[in-house]
């Protein structure tokens, strides 16, 4: 390494370390502070406090992330059902994220090297993500090593003729990690299937001589890891596929939520944008293709295939299955895969080391600036208006203190009712009961903005930003508080 080489490296573990940890500590702080939302109270109300094996057979709704929902059970008997509890292994999985991205970038020259795990790590869909309690950290984690213990393998395999117990192991555990992505959200299989179909190829074409007998006891021993992983999650899952409601019925719709979903746009940029960023995607695609066959550069082969045979998958799947197009946090881990192939589309493309360092460093500032930017520590996004329950249960919390209300009856609209229903259990002053929306005998309500029925009652609570009310319902001539 060239002294100018060195002073590159040290200068890009800086930067790396410095935006890995910022990224942490903006998700950790928000995953401490910001209300539970509604999938995340749902997931936990309705799953995560059953018995293991209600847990392993209740596929009514993909809000079981199953082994996800597992690992929240556990965090919550040991450290109890407060919200960092429940968001602890989501919140550790973004953290193993991240940890596979930055090794797995250590397999590329710069500015992917660096780059890349700055990007990813200030993408806005990864830093919401890591720190909800949901399935897809985790799912996205087991991802990225398995493809890293998969590149591992391939090198071994070209320069040993024997086989390794510890390759062997490697392989098992890339069985067990796939199985942990796909046992977290379903939709993941199809980057299961994108990653054993990469692996498949590579080894015929890269592997010299072709060795059939090798070649399916590897497959073997990912079967190993990847079979009872997926035996414990969906062994007694009845749920088929097309029974999910969940996605969207065109490719259109799905692109524009992903862009929307994975950048934090704005609903006017639209559908021409997202078509925009898909084309910019798949042109880059075709130069990374370019750039793979003659740079012969394993890594980059290895996660350029992974990543065309997942969106093949993806395609497939949506045609054979005849079922919706995903929601766009359902194949969340796209959104690293397609800032990796700009990257590498730019460094093969700007021969000059220096002017592809630039171009890259102003993508990457980009994503890293309007992240911070967006950057609400109150709230998640989509779920804006799930942060002012908790304000709102409060003020009628003290305003039935006021009146000497020992029980109390609120009606919630059943868009909010799961985040209600956490909440109270942290407010034991008195006997909550939850009703339906507009019911006539409630003592208080929560509405939603435009709701007409808040006109005759005082308002107790209103969150400027989202509309939602907190409303008396037997003290309306009192003249409304300022909010």
């Amino acid at each position: 390494m060239s002294p100018r080489q060195a002073r590159q490296f040290k200068t890009g573990t800086i930067l790396v370390a410095l935006a890995i940890t910022t990224s942490i500590g903006l998700t950790t702080y928000k995953a401490a502070t910001a209300p539970i939302t509604y999938d995340e109270a749902y997931t936990y109300l309705r799953f995560s406090r059953k018995h293991t094996n209600q847990i392993l057979s209740d596929y009514q709704y993909p809000n079981n992330h199953i082994l996800h929902t597992l690992a929240v059970r556990l965090s919550t008997r040991t450290f109890g059902d407060e919200l960092w509890a429940i968001r602890l292994p989501g919140l550790l999985g973004g953290f193993a994220l991240l940890a596979g991205v930055v090794t797995l970038a250590r397999r590329f020259d710069e500015p992917v090297r660096s780059g890349w795990p700055i990007a990813v790590a200030f993408l806005p869909v990864v830093m919401e993500y890591n720190g909800l309690a949901r399935g897809y950290s985790i799912g996205a984690a087991a991802c990225f090593w398995a493809a890293l213990l998969l590149i591992d393998a391939l090198e071994i395999e070209k320069t040993q003729s024997r086989r390794s117990r510890r390759n062997d192991i490697r392989l098992i555990l890339v069985g067990a990690m796939l199985g942990v992505a796909a046992g977290c959200v379903p939709t993941f299989g199809v980057f299961v299937a994108g990653l054993l179909a990469a692996t498949l190829l590579l080894r015929l074409l890269t592997i010299r001589p072709i060795r059939l007998r090798s070649a399916a006891g590897d497959a073997s021993l990912i079967a190993l890891g990847l079979i009872p992983v997926l035996l414990v999650a969906y062994g007694r899952v009845r749920m088929k596929p097309r029974e999910w409601p969940w996605g969207f019925g065109d490719w259109q719709s799905c692109n524009r939520a992903f862009w929307e979903h994975t950048l934090a746009l704005p609903d006017a940029m639209g559908t021409q944008f997202a078509l925009a960023a898909s084309t910019l995607i798949a042109v880059s695609t075709i130069v990374a293709c370019a750039a793979s066959f003659r740079t012969r550069h394993a890594p980059t082969q290895f996660l350029l295939a992974t990543f065309i045979f997942g969106v093949a998958a993806l395609i497939s799947a949506r045609a054979i299955l005849a079922t919706v197009w995903p929601l766009p946090r359902t194949i969340h881990w796209l959104a690293p895969f397609s800032i990796w192939v700009i990257l590498i589309a730019i460094t093969f493309l700007l021969r000059s080391r220096k002017t592809a360092h630039i171009a890259s460093a102003a993508i990457v500032a980009t994503i890293v600036s309007w992240s911070t930017t967006r950057y609400d520590s109150r709230r998640f996004a989509g779920w804006e208006d799930n942060a002012a329950v908790p304000a709102a249960l409060e003020s009628i919390d003290r305003h039935a203190a006021e009146q000497s209300l020992d029980t109390i009856e609120v009606s919630v609209p059943w868009q909010l009712d799961v985040c209600a229903e956490y909440r109270i259990r942290h407010l034991p002053r008195r006997r909550w009961n939850l009703s339906s929306n507009h019911a006539t005998a409630a003592d208080y309500s929560i509405s939603l903005p435009g709701d007409a029925t808040t006109r005759s009652r005082q308002i107790l609570f209103e969150d400027p930003e989202s509309g939602i009310r907190a409303l008396n319902h037997h003290r309306s001539d009192e003249p409304s508080p300022t909010q």
